[in-house]
């Protein structure tokens, strides 16, 4: 048998071994694309939802320490204003000022955020030493300043500040009529882009907005409020890239014009799998932990009914 095919094969004109080499080619070509359309219909995680791997991180904790000491002369009382100022990153769950001193100091703290508010302070406070300050759900990120007033009747008193802070990131969660979608916001690791989209999520601009654009397997998009993938927001963001987050199934990154990379503003996708080539070039600022078998529902018009902030245990 194998050597009569093989007889008949050398005996085909090459016109004829031309045109059996295209067939196979289409063949392979037909193969190609329709093996992961079935794949994909198949897989049985495509809907899982990630767990604990992004639920609820600590995105990161610091300790930044000011130490003074407070020169004052015997029986008399000399006052010094000492401040200082610190950086918070970014919205941080938990803030916490320890100020300890020696010597015979009275202190006076005070806690003032990056917009100027008073946020918190202790009048008198060598009732307790140390003292500390707590301040939860701190929604100013920027320059804080730490002011201590101490009034010091001692020579050689000092007094050590101690300023700690985690940051626990926050959740994103999309109403939709076939169900929500919740994605962790990586505040501290994009920070401009995740503040552009707190921004624009907290005035309502998200709401009851199309999902304009959904390419099976591949991505779902919203936050063009024209639903032509033309309009956005009314201010740019510069591409901001960081070598942990990149494009795995859920990822939630921001669009842009293909021919400038600054271009982002309003709209953002969801991926439905894994993207590498995206990565670097695209900004990825969230990761969807809960409805991704709500993503694979989501068609072109569907109805983003709204995007809510909220802490972890906020979430249903």
């Amino acid at each position: 048998m194998k050597f009569v095919f093989k007889e008949r094969w050398l005996g085909l004109s090459i016109r004829k071994k031309l045109v059996f080499f295209a067939f196979v080619v289409v063949v392979l070509i037909i193969i190609v694309i329709a093996i992961p359309e079935e794949r994909q219909a198949i897989d049985p995680n495509r809907d899982r939802d990630y767990g604990a791997e992004f639920k609820a991180p600590i995105e990161w904790e610091e300790t930044v320490q000011f130490a003074d000491s407070i020169r004052g002369i015997s029986l008399v009382v000399q006052q010094v204003t000492n401040t200082h100022e610190f950086e918070v990153k970014s919205s941080t769950k938990e803030l916490i000022v320890t100020v300890s001193w020696t010597g015979g100091l009275d202190l006076d703290i005070y806690l003032y955020d990056a917009k100027g508010n008073d946020v918190g302070g202790v009048n008198g406070a060598t009732t307790s030493n140390p003292e500390e300050i707590g301040i939860t759900n701190v929604r100013n990120p920027g320059i804080w300043r730490l002011e201590v007033v101490a009034f010091a009747s001692l020579v050689g008193s000092s007094y050590d500040a101690d300023i700690s802070s985690s940051h626990r990131a926050r959740n994103a969660v999309l109403g939709t009529e076939k169900g929500n979608i919740s994605f962790k916001l990586w505040e501290m690791r994009a920070p401009n882009t995740t503040a552009n989209f707190v921004k624009l999520a907290e005035s309502g601009f998200y709401d009851n907005i199309t999902f304009h654009r959904v390419v099976s397997g591949f991505v779902i998009q919203t936050g063009d409020p024209t639903g032509t993938g033309e309009g956005g927001s009314d201010e740019t963001i510069d591409l901001e890239v960081h070598p942990e987050l990149i494009h795995i199934k859920g990822a939630v990154g921001m669009a842009r014009e293909l021919d400038d990379v600054n271009s982002a503003t309003s709209q953002f996708y969801i991926t439905m799998d894994e993207y590498p080539h995206l990565n670097g070039n695209f900004s990825v600022f969230g990761q969807v932990f809960s409805g991704m078998n709500v993503v694979w529902q989501i068609q072109q018009g569907d109805i983003l009914e709204s995007v809510k902030i909220v802490e972890d245990e906020e979430l249903d």
